[in-house]
């Protein structure tokens, strides 16, 4: 994403509606299948970008640690601080992360970006998942909603079912 793009994220995500809606929705539902789930490990914000869901997942999954990871190191920094939770700097498409670790994967709005290859990130996802884990994505839809907003946060694609 540009520069400026974090800086705003950081200050509006968490008062806007979009932010907050998707985070609420998100985690109760995590929260939900994770008591159900025999998994073991920690869950990963992958793409937390300045860390809006990652400090919302932290207060939902109790009990299970969690942590972030973004490819920029200015949102991973931001992140830390608004988290208060780890956050490792790297890509999507070669996680830090060993064979079978997670608990649960989160990633919203990560697998349009531009320098995200969708197969080989939702390979590292699942190399990453251990045995039970969740996974939870979010993926932005329909190439004819293509805004000024996309080109401003680098997306390089949007989904439609059959490609989701």
């Amino acid at each position: 994403m540009e520069p400026a793009e974090y800086e705003l994220m950081h200050a509006v995500e968490d008062r806007m509606w979009w932010y907050r809606g998707l985070r609420r929705l998100v985690a109760d539902q995590l929260a939900r299948a994770l008591s159900r789930s025999p998994a073991a490990g920690p869950v990963l914000d992958a793409g937390c970008g300045t860390g809006g869901m990652l400090r919302v997942l932290g207060a939902s999954v109790a009990g299970r640690p969690t942590v972030g990871l973004d490819f920029n190191p200015v949102a991973a920094g931001l992140a830390r601080g608004k988290a208060g939770r780890p956050v490792m700097s790297g890509s999507v498409n070669e996680m830090p992360v060993g064979d079978r670790k997670l608990g649960a994967y989160v990633s919203l709005d990560v697998l349009c970006h531009a320098n995200v290859d969708p197969v080989t990130a939702l390979k590292e996802a699942h190399r990453c998942l251990g045995p039970g884990a969740i996974a939870v994505l979010n993926l932005p839809a329909y190439a004819w909603m293509f805004s000024a907003h996309d080109r401003r946060t680098q997306n390089a694609r949007r989904f439609n079912r059959g490609e989701a």
